[in-house]
């Protein structure tokens, strides 16, 4: 009975010790916290140059990705096309990024990263109201 009983609690324990050691170290609670939040597109402004977001820029998202030895910033906002040209025109060497363009329309372009972060990379839809940024750290 004690080996019975030994085995189940350690069948609870383990699992429970597990999912709170995943939410304490994965990007869990930092997705969900506005103060992470505004950190998070500091270090994407800083390590891809581009300048703080339009006025007029709506509907913000910003989430990490990564683990203990790497960052990943993924970042959205969606403004008219005007500003968008504006905010593209305040990233240093944007015209020496590589660019593509994608099967649904939007352009793609990769960047170097700066402060030790690998590349970023920025997808405009094809109307270009809408941006997603891509950053990371290795």
């Amino acid at each position: 009975m004690k080996k019975f009983l030994l085995i189940t609690g350690i069948g609870i324990v383990l699992p429970a010790i597990l999912i709170v050691g995943y939410l304490f170290t994965s990007n869990f609670w930092d997705n969900r916290n506005p103060l992470m939040k505004a950190h998070m597109w500091e270090v994407t402004r800083a390590w891809t140059g581009v300048p703080d977001l339009p006025e007029d820029a709506t509907d913000f998202r910003i989430k990490t990705n990564g683990d203990f030895l790497t960052r990943k910033f993924e970042s959205a906002f969606a403004a008219p096309t005007s500003s968008i040209e504006t905010w593209l025109g305040g990233i240093p060497d944007f015209d020496k990024t590589e660019q593509s363009e994608l099967p649904d329309g939007s352009v793609e372009h990769v960047g170097s990263g700066r402060e030790g972060a690998t590349y970023y990379r920025l997808k405009l839809n094809p109307e270009r109201t809408k941006v997603l940024l891509f950053v990371s750290w290795n």
